[in-house]
């Protein structure tokens, strides 16, 4: 698995490679009868040679071609050179065949540079606010399974029936947001009573709960069982916020920014508590 330290160590690849490949231009371009730069230019292409493979996947940076006949084609200019064109000496013999590839070179490290640097600055913001990118996953939640409830070529609908199918969709959702996402964990007992929490965030100090309303469960019944919850957690130190995600695709909750204020008071210096209901409601 990519880690930070590998995204950190590709950006630093990709800066000193462009810098690498300023110097190449320059010996490029100042090559004549007169000056001949092909043994450090050589030791430039040997670098490449040695480290872009490594870090090429780092990147999910693309450049393309459109041919004559209208297809788009995805090219590594880079690759070509470094490897098919080798050495200075075979690039200048075949510049009629390389040039466009040398002069692609730069643009090419910028991009990936770029998209580098993007993707760690938006790990570097999930890291520091874990708690918004849980939000913006159960926020999403009933727009992301809506497809799955008309399927094509006849495939059986995803039906979520209860709340222990909504628990097993969004476990499957974090999952691709964090790395340690647990289920079922337990809890200290509460009032002579022992409980599990539904999902676990465990190095980001955050449970979830999913709850589905139905027609049986009334406002006050889930409402008073939240409130318990809530209870519970204040006794349990491995947890520093917990958020309640309703899914209330019926829209049976007449009240939700009230329900939603009301629980979300109990919230604690120890114990942050936030309420999402979704959908949020009918237009």
């Amino acid at each position: 698995m990519e880690t930070k330290s590998d995204r950190q160590e590709a950006e630093e690849f990709f800066k000193e490679a462009m810098s690498k490949w300023e110097r190449f231009l320059t010996l490029w371009n100042r090559t004549s009868e007169y000056f001949n730069p092909s043994v450090e230019c050589d030791k430039i292409l040997a670098w490449f040679q040695t480290y872009y493979p490594k870090y090429q996947e780092c990147s999910d940076f693309t450049m393309h071609l459109t041919t004559e006949e209208g297809r788009t084609v995805q090219i590594d200019p880079l690759f070509d050179v470094i490897f098919q064109g080798a050495n200075f000496w075979n690039l200048r013999r075949n510049s009629s065949l390389y040039l466009d590839e040398v002069n692609q070179v730069m643009p090419q490290l910028r991009g990936m540079a770029s998209q580098i640097k993007d993707e760690r600055e938006l790990h570097r913001k999930r890291l520091e606010s874990p708690l918004a990118e849980v939000m913006r996953v159960v926020d999403r939640f009933h727009f992301a399974t809506s497809p799955l409830k008309n399927r094509r070529r006849g495939k059986t609908p995803f039906q979520l029936e209860d709340e222990y199918d909504v628990q097993d969709l969004l476990q499957t959702f974090l999952k691709l947001e964090f790395d340690d996402v647990r289920k079922e964990e337990p809890t200290p007992s509460y009032a002579g009573a022992a409980s599990r929490i539904d999902i676990v965030l465990k190095n980001e100090k955050i449970s979830v709960e999913a709850k589905k309303t139905r027609k049986t469960l009334t406002e006050k019944t889930l409402g008073n069982q939240l409130i318990s919850d809530i209870a519970r957690y204040k006794n349990y130190p491995e947890i520093n916020a917990v958020v309640f995600f309703v899914y209330d695709p019926d829209f049976l909750i007449e009240n939700p920014d009230g329900f939603k204020s009301d629980l979300e008071k109990l919230s604690t210096p120890k114990l942050k508590v936030i309420v999402v209901i979704s959908p949020k409601g009918k237009d």
